[in-house]
């Protein structure tokens, strides 16, 4: 895979105020893209990290400002590219829940085999290391229904507290202290369809023939 020479912050969405053009939702980090190619696919990845803490309000208004932002970036005809995908911590406890609803709002669809998060031969509730909340989120736009190839999951490196020795013995590590030397949070994997040279040589032949 290389680089594909875009990469930039998302700004939230400004009105004029006054003499100010102000962000009425802001985004507590800044959601990033790059893009990318593998063989002859050509997309873009997002990454972002939504705001955490109790309320929801805030968040949900967040999530809800990425994917209109998403939406009206590449529904216009000059977007750098259409194939998106969309990967992060959302703090979205449960898939289908208000949170969730809010950051698919505009089209954003989660990979078949993200359905049930599975571990191996394992089915894990959540990505945490409670294993009891789905934070963490690969979603894509329906340009890339076809792309997405059938396997996906998470990797459980935490098990539970007792094996907290065997990657760090001798340390005696608390849960906390543990998360602090990896992460706090399992990682997503979707596997990605890149052949497509047949679809393109179809392109060339159709195109071709329209002369």
């Amino acid at each position: 895979m290389t680089f594909n020479g875009l990469a930039a912050e998302i700004d939230a969405p400004r009105a004029k105020k006054g003499e100010e053009y102000l962000a009425e939702q802001s985004f507590w980090r800044a959601p990033y893209m790059c893009s990318f190619r593998a063989g002859n696919f050509d997309f873009i990845a997002l990454a972002q990290h939504a705001r955490w803490g109790k309320g929801t309000d805030g968040r949900e208004r967040e999530l809800r400002a990425l994917a209109d932002w998403i939406k009206d970036h590449f529904d216009q005809k000059w977007a750098e590219d259409h194939d998106l995908l969309v990967g992060g911590d959302f703090n979205v406890p449960k898939v289908g829940d208000k949170l969730y609803q809010a950051l698919t709002s505009q089209g954003l669809k989660q990979p078949k085999p993200l359905a049930k998060l599975t571990n191996g031969d394992k089915v894990l509730d959540g990505t945490n290391l409670d294993k009891s909340a789905r934070y963490d989120q690969i979603l894509y736009l329906p340009t890339m229904d076809d792309r997405l190839a059938l396997a996906g999951g998470t990797l459980d490196f935490f098990v539970d507290d007792k094996h907290i020795e065997e990657l760090y013995p001798g340390r005696k590590l608390t849960r906390q202290a543990f998360s602090f030397q990896l992460s706090d949070h399992f990682p997503l994997w979707v596997q990605l369809d890149t052949d497509i040279d047949g679809r393109r040589l179809d392109q060339i032949v159709q195109a071709g023939g329209k002369k």
